[in-house]
């Protein structure tokens, strides 16, 4: 729990268990409800059940993680070309701005000039 940063209290509010009924778990007691209770754990957790009873992360929880931040790298590549196509464009539509911006503005006299 701790690696996770949470406390008993925590943990047994997110996973909706009683506090008793998670202290009772965690020490053995009423075995075939524990496993109601622990994949509710493993799911607050977003860990393989295993991990919650062994405490190791399996090949399943590491590929999964794998799988999580492969998602996470292409989602963020399409949005990076996405903001690279706006720049081009916004820059394109700069350019045309300031060209056009140029070609209307007429020479203003400095003061002290006569016209």
């Amino acid at each position: 729990m701790k690696r996770f940063g949470y406390t008993e209290y925590r943990l047994s509010k997110k996973a909706d268990i009683k506090n008793a009924t998670l202290d009772n778990t965690f020490k053995g007691e009423n075995a075939w409800i524990q496993a109601k209770y622990l994949l509710r754990i493993s799911r607050v957790f977003n860990v393989n059940m295993e991990y919650v009873i062994t405490r190791q992360k399996t090949k399943f929880d590491e590929n999964k993680k794998i799988s999580e931040l492969k998602d996470t790298i292409l989602d963020l590549t399409s949005e990076c070309n996405e903001l690279k196509e706006r720049n081009l464009k916004l820059e394109k539509a700069l350019r045309v701005f300031v060209i056009s911006d140029s070609a209307t503005v007429k020479e203003v006299p400095s003061k002290g000039t006569i016209n």
